[in-house]
């Protein structure tokens, strides 16, 4: 199971940007919650997309075992992955992409 839909999975909502932020962020105390700012919101977005580039760092060795059309999707999947913070405005609108 990925860590998204672990996320969603673990906190039982429908919007994964929701999901992620609240299982990576604790905001305020459990007396006292608080909602995170977008900033906080965009570190916890650019710190799931992180990982998720590390996690498929394989596919661009010289040896990975793909075909040029498996390399070249995973090429376009982790470009939309670094392009997440110029392609939303708002974090809650951000939708990561799946290969």
């Amino acid at each position: 199971m990925d860590i998204i839909t672990q996320s969603i999975k673990i906190h039982g909502t429908t919007t994964p940007t929701q999901a992620i932020i609240s299982s990576l962020c604790d905001f305020g105390t459990p007396e006292e919650p608080r909602e995170p700012t977008d900033a906080e919101k965009w570190l916890a977005i650019k710190r799931v997309r992180n990982e998720l580039l590390t996690a498929c760092d394989w596919t661009q060795l010289p040896d990975a075992v793909l075909t040029v059309e498996e390399k070249e999707a995973w090429v376009i999947y982790r470009q939309k992955l670094r392009d997440i913070p110029q392609n939303y405005q708002l974090p809650e609108d951000v939708i990561f992409p799946v290969i």
